[in-house]
């Protein structure tokens, strides 16, 4: 089935965005995560620090939570929970505390046990490195979600 693009109604909605865009009518243009350490792009720690405060994400400011994990990452005392390995040998009553610091978890009880199982499947399946998922699901995003989701 063939499906008919209006090409001059696209592009005038694009040229119109674009518009919006340059005189700030769209908001502004640091997005949340932008609050990051500059890790290396390439880096198994800058894969796991985008990854790991998502699977907090629940109906919260995404601003504030990154600004909590680059708060999380910085600080020598919280920066292992970033680290699945050290997270799955350490037990949850020691996780909450470091994740609640600077508020990257804002329920102590649920999402420590959250953050907990996730660094766990990374470290058993994964050795610990989130890159090695995407490579097992040759990556693909289609791939990856079949395999989290077991469909």
């Amino acid at each position: 089935m063939a499906v008919d693009f209006d090409r001059d109604g696209i592009l005038q909605s694009v040229i119109r965005l674009l518009d919006l865009h340059v005189c700030g009518s769209l908001g502004g243009e640091i997005m949340p995560e932008d609050a990051n350490p500059q890790l290396d792009k390439g880096s198994a720690m800058n894969h796991l620090y985008f990854t790991l405060p998502m699977s907090l994400n629940y109906q919260r400011n995404s601003y504030a939570l990154w600004k909590s994990a680059l708060a999380s990452y910085c600080d020598t005392d919280t920066q292992k929970v970033f680290s699945p390995k050290i997270v799955k040998a350490m037990d949850i009553a020691t996780l909450g505390p470091l994740l609640t610091r600077h508020k990257v978890a804002l329920q102590p009880n649920k999402q420590p046990v959250i953050w907990q199982t996730l660094c766990a499947s990374f470290a058993d399946l994964f050795d610990g490195d989130i890159r090695n998922l995407f490579a097992h699901c040759g990556y693909s995003a289609a791939s990856v979600k079949r395999f989290l989701f077991g469909t």
